[in-house]
């Protein structure tokens, strides 16, 4: 048992012994070498990026980039905010630079190409700088497809875009057919309104008891035409030039332009609608085009 604490005692004063021999100096001076090499140094001792992240975020507003991140973690604690390497200030330039050129309404969000990896580099596999350890790419910006995950992806795209276009141009031609439709009702309707017709399908009358061609300052009623019966509006009339244009269309043959002055029934749909006027109480105030057999004379008096 002595012979046991003795050796144990000696030992003790051998490693004490080459503690005290150990060249400190020399390691301590090796490593500040070491550490005067590096191209970029932090400056968040041992405050973790979480925390940096966190106080960035509360002081910013918003989420911070990770260029915000490079420049908080890699400026000394001074008033100025100086860079703590040059590396790391040449770094910062040119990503000042780039966030200049970034057009109106763009962000540099976190991604394989944002401004951080174009200057310093692009992360190494299974890393993204400035988010610390155990976080990867796939966390910051979603997985990343495979070249055959990539192709099925544009072949759905492609499909979807057939798809809408098919819709589109099924669209086009309804369109097409309510247009031809809606012309040729008018067609009808100015049959209907010229003189050979009106007068084929009038009973015989004198010429005293023809009714007088329209005048402009006309006061007139507005017929419906599903129930010709029914009065919609009272109005004068404009015009009753063919060239006449309302609403950037022109009259035509046997129309004429009338202003609304008495919406009777409001809700009825005009025959031609126009920007915000599509029925009879939007255009109060304002002209309509109206096929002449649903119009009528109105004694002043009456309106």
């Amino acid at each position: 048992a002595t012979n046991q604490k003795g050796l144990a005692v000696a030992f003790d004063k051998d490693v004490v012994q080459s503690f005290r021999l150990c060249p400190k100096n020399g390691i301590s001076e090796k490593n500040k070498a070491n550490q005067n090499q590096k191209k970029l140094v932090q400056t968040t001792g041992k405050e973790s990026y979480a925390l940096v992240h966190e106080r960035k975020r509360d002081e910013l507003g918003h989420e911070p980039l990770r260029m915000d991140m490079f420049i908080e973690c890699h400026s000394k604690k001074d008033e100025n905010r100086t860079p703590s390497t040059v590396e790391a200030a040449n770094y910062m330039a040119q990503m000042h630079e780039k966030r200049e050129k970034l057009s109106e309404g763009s962000q540099d969000l976190p991604a394989e190409n944002d401004i951080l990896s174009q200057v310093v580099g692009k992360d190494k596999y299974g890393r993204v700088r400035m988010y610390g350890l155990g976080v990867s790419q796939s966390d910051v910006w979603g997985q990343i497809p495979s070249r055959k995950q990539s192709q099925r992806i544009a072949m759905e795209w492609k499909e979807n875009c057939e798809q809408m276009e098919e819709m589109f141009n099924n669209r086009i031609d309804e369109l097409k057919s309510m247009l031809l439709r809606h012309r040729g009702r008018e067609e009808s309707l100015s049959d209907a309104c010229s003189p050979a017709t009106s007068i084929n399908h009038r009973p015989q009358m004198t010429s005293t008891q023809l009714p007088r061609p329209f005048r402009v300052r006309d006061v007139v009623c507005l017929k419906s035409i599903m129930n010709p019966s029914e009065i919609v509006a009272k109005g004068i009339i404009q015009s009753i030039d063919p060239s006449t244009e309302v609403g950037g269309e022109e009259l035509g043959p046997n129309w004429c332009e009338v202003s609304i002055q008495v919406a009777v029934k409001k809700d009825e749909r005009l025959i031609r609608s126009y920007g915000f006027h599509k029925t009879i109480y939007d255009a109060y105030g304002a002209t309509v085009a109206w096929p002449c057999p649903y119009v009528e004379l109105e004694s002043v008096d009456e309106m």
